[in-house]
């Protein structure tokens, strides 16, 4: 063909870990490292990765949700 898209999805959990699920953490970010690998060896090549979610506002927002969420859970847990 010519051409196509690859989307890889990961977690914010591959960037700031999480001492709860270690395989899973380790599989996202291993997952991240491969998707920049990647992006840059196609851009050798005159391929044109997309940005890096990673370091946008995608990450923020994520993270400011991530929090968001672990505090309501965080209050429902207490007495």
């Amino acid at each position: 063909g010519e051409g196509g898209v690859i989307v890889n999805v990961a977690s914010i959990a591959g960037i700031v870990g999480a001492g709860s699920s270690i395989p899973y953490c380790a599989s996202k970010a291993a997952l991240i490292g491969f998707t920049k690998s990647v992006a840059k060896e196609l851009a050798k090549n005159g391929g044109k990765p997309s940005p890096d979610p990673a370091s946008s506002n995608v990450r923020r927002a994520v993270s400011a949700a991530m929090d968001r969420a672990q505090g309501r859970a965080v209050a429902t847990l207490r007495p």
